[in-house]
């Protein structure tokens, strides 16, 4: 049984190199070297749960970015290589909530509070991991628009 995202990836990797998986294995790599690095600045060498999520969502978000500059590049075997590794990424991230569901969250704080800041930071606190923060705000925006 793995006890956590850094031991799966570490697992993994090792299954994807006897496997030949040469791509793969070097997307895990880069993956735990992330996570080691991040590691390796604090004083007891030790990251959490949340806080591996957190670098990967991170991490998940810059890939993004540039998968989407390389399109406008035309970069068409780059393209390839960040739409694989995204792929991969996410296999180690939480399923991210829909819509719905963070919409009953925040009206659900919407009956105790309303003010943006609040909201935010109490719908926050409830979705953190599960959701991008960016979603998370314009969804809190609409909902206050729509009490208005």
């Amino acid at each position: 049984m793995v006890k956590n995202i850094e031991e799966q990836l570490k697992v993994d990797f090792r299954q994807s190199l006897l496997a030949g998986r040469s791509k793969e294995a070097e997307a895990l790599r880069y993956l735990i070297s992330i996570l080691q690095k991040q590691a390796s600045r604090k004083p007891d060498g030790k990251l959490s749960e949340v806080e591996k999520i957190n670098l990967l969502q991170k991490e998940l978000k810059t890939k993004q970015e540039a998968l989407t500059l390389f399109q406008k590049a035309g970069r068409e075997e780059l393209v390839k290589q960040e739409e694989f590794e995204i792929k991969v990424l996410k296999r180690y991230l939480p399923k991210m909530l829909s819509p719905q569901k963070i919409n009953q969250i925040i009206q659900k704080v919407l009956l105790q509070e309303q003010d943006f800041g609040k909201v935010m930071a109490k719908v926050m606190v409830k979705l953190k991991g599960k959701a991008a923060a960016d979603q998370v705000v314009e969804l809190v925006k609409q909902a206050l628009s729509q009490q208005k």
